[in-house]
């Protein structure tokens, strides 16, 4: 029955995978992060599947120095266990420039249980996380913070399809832009449906880049 709905949502040219399809072989997702140009850190997502659950472990390590001096760092870890299509379990701890964040969340019956710095919620089991990875948060007006655990309402419209270097090859992807509370461009991979690369803008106006290294 899952294989059957999952055919009927390709047929009905739903955004989505199923997870399977968005994992690479080889397990992992690396980025290397830029602003302005200039290497700043990277983003890795490492998957690991055993029957239906899918465990991903994402490690983001970011700083910016001026003149060899440190003026910025950005550190975030978040651990997701997912089920049958759904978001079973995360886990995520962050520092944002000295700032502490955390977030955990279960899935109890219908509803996903989230205890985090920024307050309690209850919420919807299919709710998404800002974790980008899985193409289904395209269809989503509203997201799960994983940094803070807020909601955040978004509107996701397509750019069209553009062409993306991932370890220096060219690959065929589709840009999307997300509008609202959050505001990037990210690109999914034609061929396997892989997050090849992200970008937004800070407010003291720098260009964030995700550049996939594999």
């Amino acid at each position: 029955m899952r294989a059957l709905l999952a055919a009927l949502a390709l047929l009905a040219g739903l955004a989505a995978a199923p997870l399977a399809a968005q994992v690479p072989e080889d397990g992992t997702i690396a980025f290397t992060v830029t602003r302005n140009g200039r290497e700043i850190g990277e983003h890795v997502l490492s998957f690991r599947r055993v029957g239906d659950l899918t465990e991903v472990e994402i490690a983001i390590d970011l700083r910016v120095n001026i003149a060899f001096i440190p003026v910025f760092r950005y550190i975030h870890r978040n651990r997701e266990i997912w089920q049958g299509g759904r978001l079973a379990s995360i886990e995520t701890r962050t520092d944002d420039d000295g700032t502490p964040h955390t977030v955990s969340a279960r899935l109890r019956g219908e509803f996903l249980e989230i205890r985090s710095s920024a307050g309690n919620l209850r919420l919807p089991a299919d709710t998404m996380p800002t974790s980008y990875w899985d193409r289904r948060v395209l269809k989503q007006s509203q997201l799960l913070n994983t940094q803070t655990g807020e909601l955040v309402q978004v509107q996701v419209s397509e750019v069209g399809p553009e062409t993306v270097r991932v370890g220096g090859r060219e690959v065929p992807s589709v840009r999307y832009r997300i509008d609202g509370d959050l505001k990037t461009d990210i690109w999914y991979a034609v061929h396997d449906n892989t997050w090849t690369g992200l970008r937004f803008a800070t407010k003291d106006g720098s260009v964030i880049q995700y550049e996939r290294r594999q």
